[in-house]
């Protein structure tokens, strides 16, 4: 698999989906392919929004060549976000249809919830268009048995859905309070959702190893279905569907791979999307 993350926090972030140095058990894939984009709080908000939307471009065609689609990431997790103080009010599509061509492409897409705790989603995470679009991923304490929402993880609901009704949000949990990661030069611990994201990341990764051919929806779906239900039951607006749960999910992919297809004519020729 081929994760990317655009994130104020880089490495830290790298670390948290690809690994450490040998002797540093950190990583939920160690070994994946990563490359990354430093979009993010670049001089300006308005700068940063137009290197984002460079770098959702550039992510649908890394190397610059249309006829390839081995250099496409098959996830993407976005540890940013932004806020009506950026002037960018609930419910901005700024960065919608960016986020749409990639999963058509067969790109996951993973937004951090955010930090503001209860007063709500950054933008985009807090889109709710269908069950899938946009993925926010919320932050739960590992080192507390109960697996508690972390006090700063932002919470639904959202109103950002076709009709405006109010809608669930998050949509996923992962690990984000003191979580140890590598930095430039070393390593250290931090917290927020953007270390929350990355898990997930690399979750995705583990999923696409067992089974290359899941589709973003399905991969999607997976996830939340094997989640470890936290909180409220059912899905909530702290916990989302819940906990990622790496095991079960890679499980789930697995039991997918037995399925094969026959092409009596001939393999069709790949299109690009």
């Amino acid at each position: 698999s081929f994760p990317f993350d655009s994130a104020t926090h880089g490495s830290h972030t790298m670390g948290t989906v690809c690994g450490g140095s040998p002797g540093q058990g950190i990583g939920v894939a160690p070994g994946a392919h990563w490359i990354t984009s430093a979009a993010i709080d670049r001089y300006t908000i308005p700068q940063t929004v137009a290197d984002a939307i460079t770098s959702f471009q550039w992510f649908l065609d890394p190397d610059g060549n249309t006829a390839t689609a081995w250099d496409v990431p098959r996830v993407c997790s976005n540890s940013w976000g932004l806020m009506s103080s950026h002037g960018y009010p609930n419910c901005d599509q700024t960065f919608w249809t960016y986020i749409d061509a990639l999963e058509v492409a067969g790109c996951v897409v993973l937004f951090s919830a955010g930090n503001e705790g209860s007063s709500g989603l950054r933008r985009p995470g807090d889109r709710a268009t269908d069950d899938y679009r946009t993925c926010a991923v919320a932050a739960i304490d590992p080192y507390n048995s109960s697996y508690p929402i972390a006090s700063f993880s932002s919470r639904g609901p959202t109103n950002c859905t076709p009709s405006g009704s109010s809608a669930i949000k998050p949509d996923i949990s992962g690990p984000g309070v003191n979580t140890y990661s590598s930095v430039p030069g070393g390593y250290t611990s931090m917290s927020g959702t953007s270390m929350a994201s990355p898990h997930v990341n690399g979750a995705v990764a583990l999923m696409l190893q067992a089974n290359p051919d899941l589709e973003v929806e399905t991969i999607k779906e997976i996830l939340y279905a094997t989640a470890l239900d936290l909180g409220t039951t059912g899905e909530d607006n702290s916990y989302g569907h819940g906990l990622i749960d790496c095991v079960a999910a890679v499980n789930m992919a697995l039991e997918t791979v037995s399925l094969t297809w026959a092409f009596p004519s001939g393999r069709p020729q790949w299109v690009e999307p």
